[in-house]
């Protein structure tokens, strides 16, 4: 059986490897570029007194699909709250205060590690200078799925996690009608109940293209068929953590 682990032990592990004073975590399908060096030199004095951590949310690739542009696109103008793992840049000293990477967590290590950082007195900053580019998005529908269910984990592990943002809310109003839809019909014979799932499925996709795209714009009808998809991959994600401590649980 080939070895697995989580993508915090691997970055804990090549933390242990490194001699240098700056930590900049990096996937593999990610690149920089010429102005993401000179940002950077101007933020080093930050970072190495232990009072930044940074990196940017990553950009999409010129030569990618609909699916990575009309989804991930947006992101890297707006950047996001904490730091994403595959682009993370931190002291070695401040690493090394908190405790690393939780390699407890399989998915959701950045958000956490950046919260720990955020207690210890750090401003958690995504700098949209520090510009790095993602091969690696998403190009297909069935990668897409596959992305976002298993990023989806990180929602659902723990009750702080839980209860940190409004998407675990979401995904459960969002499985929970479809489940409603189709069993109650099933049970009663009142098929009127089926409807459910079509009215909140809409709603809560066009709200969530709305509140991705910052309102209605060329990409609105795509960005609400991924934000459906979205909502679905993210609702396995939950009934795969149920499932996993169901079977520790009885084992």
């Amino acid at each position: 059986m080939p070895y697995k682990t989580t993508p915090a032990k691997v970055r804990n592990i090549g933390v242990a490897q490194a001699k240098g004073d700056v930590l900049v975590f990096l996937d593999g399908d990610v690149y920089l570029t010429d102005q993401w060096i000179d940002r950077f030199e101007s933020l080093l004095l930050e970072i190495t007194a232990n009072k930044l951590v940074t990196g940017s949310t990553l950009d999409v690739d010129p030569d990618a699909t609909w699916i990575a542009k009309a989804w991930f696109g947006p992101l890297f103008d707006r950047q996001d709250q904490f730091v994403n793992g595959g682009h993370l840049i931190m002291s070695r000293a401040l690493f090394d205060r908190i405790g690393g990477f939780d390699e407890a967590l399989e998915t959701g290590e950045d958000t956490e590690i950046c919260l720990r950082a955020q207690r210890n007195g750090a401003e958690i900053r995504c700098d949209k200078q520090l510009h790095a580019v993602h091969m690696g998005y998403p190009n297909d529908l069935g990668h897409f799925f596959r992305r976002e269910r298993w990023h989806g984990k990180g929602n659902f592990q723990t009750w702080k996690q839980i209860t940190s943002s409004k998407i675990p809310a979401l995904v459960m109003i969002h499985a929970l009608s479809f489940l409603i839809a189709v069993g109650v019909p099933m049970v009663s014979g009142n098929w009127r109940w089926v409807v459910l799932y079509p009215i909140v499925a809409i709603t809560s996709s066009s709200a969530g293209a709305i509140k991705w795209l910052g309102g209605f714009g060329p990409n609105f009808l795509a960005c609400m068929f991924l934000s459906w998809w979205y909502l679905t991959a993210r609702a396995f994600s939950f009934f795969d953590v149920l499932w996993l401590k169901i079977r520790r649980k009885s084992t």
